[in-house]
């Protein structure tokens, strides 16, 4: 865990400590109750393209 501290970027390390650990996470959520964005996914050119062609 030491390592993951000192290594791991802020943004993944509560995946990485999960994978370690053999804990079940999910991608998608944050928190128990609300989904992140699709520009949190790092989906930034569907999100802008999606707004141009509206």
């Amino acid at each position: 865990m030491i390592w993951v501290e000192q290594n791991v970027p802020q943004h993944i390390k509560p995946y990485v400590r999960s994978e370690y650990l053999g804990v079940e996470y999910n991608l998608l959520k944050k928190g128990k109750l609300v989904y992140k964005k699709m520009s949190e996914l790092g989906y930034r050119e569907f999100v802008s393209e999606t707004k141009e062609g509206e």
